[in-house]
């Protein structure tokens, strides 16, 4: 849902975090919720002037239950230095907003108790994204240290295994908890699998980028026309198989057939990439066609 758009930016809120906010405030706790993602809006207003600054395009900021997104063109080409730029300003937005707290309180110590609440809130979200995994800040920083020696794609894989890995454990620490002590941390089992469906949603991204060279072909449909290559290919061929034959500087346009040839439906380059980020690669041509 659409919050606001700032200078062509589209800033955007999950309808669960609307719903999320109205329990927060039936339960007294309104306050600290709105007071988080203030933060979480700040700290992704950083990435985004940041890569602004250094020429990257923002589509959008999204706010989710559980954090925040900036979604950018032609990131893919935004490696070394500037890819570290970009991800290490959110969580020092964090530290300085924490420093600036600590600051009014010992300048106004009445104020002291209500500043406590942001420091601990700025500190956790700072540390947290620096965790060295994706899809956090961190995993973006480990992910340019190690494409040097790994190379970029082995470096994006190394980063999504660490996610996945962070992710399982914070929900095994959650689903422990109710074993052990009874008591159900749904916010710790909710952020792991956040953060395993997002990091291996950022490896098939990155693998989808890198066959089908989807960025230039956004940059060519934006300054003008593209050309077309069809491709004809059996119904059980794979949607991943197919998309490693698209041509990387053409929208491709795929004929499916039976054994005998006979033409079962036309599939779109779109469709077939949508369907691959959303984890659906092993599927078939003909499922596509059959699904409608």
């Amino acid at each position: 849902m659409k919050l606001f758009a700032f200078r062509g930016i589209r800033v955007l809120v999950d309808p669960i975090l609307i719903v999320l906010l109205a329990v927060a405030a039936l339960l007294g706790v309104g306050r600290d919720m709105v007071l988080m993602f203030a933060f979480v809006f700040g700290h992704e207003l950083c990435h985004t002037l940041m890569a602004i600054a250094l020429g990257v395009e923002i589509d959008e900021i999204e706010l989710l239950p559980f954090g925040g997104v900036a979604r950018a063109r032609g990131m893919d080409r935004v490696v070394g230095w500037r890819e570290v730029l970009i991800a290490l300003v959110g969580p020092l937005f964090n530290f300085l907003c924490a420093w600036c707290c600590l600051m009014a309180a010992k300048l106004w110590p009445q104020f002291a108790p209500s500043l406590l609440t942001p420091v601990y809130l700025n500190l956790t979200m700072g540390c947290f994204n620096l965790l060295p995994a994706f899809p956090l800040d961190g995993g973006r920083i480990l992910r340019s240290l190690l494409s040097s020696f790994l190379g970029r794609e082995r470096a994006t894989d190394v980063c999504a295994v660490i996610g996945v890995a962070l992710g399982a454990g914070l929900s095994c620490f959650g689903i422990w908890g109710v074993l052990s002590v009874g008591r159900v941390n749904p916010l710790l089992i909710s952020i792991g699998v956040f953060i395993i469906l997002n990091a291996l949603r950022e490896k098939r991204r990155w693998a989808l980028g890198a066959v089908t060279n989807l960025e230039e072909k956004r940059q060519i449909i934006r300054r003008g026309a593209m050309e077309e290559s069809w491709i004809t290919a059996g119904k059980e061929v794979s949607l991943w198989e197919i998309a490693r034959r698209f041509h990387k500087n053409r929208y491709t346009v795929v004929r499916v057939v039976d054994e005998r040839m006979r033409p079962l439906g036309t599939v779109y380059e779109d469709r077939i990439l949508d369907c691959i980020l959303r984890g659906e690669r092993e599927k078939t041509l003909g499922e596509l066609v059959r699904s409608g």
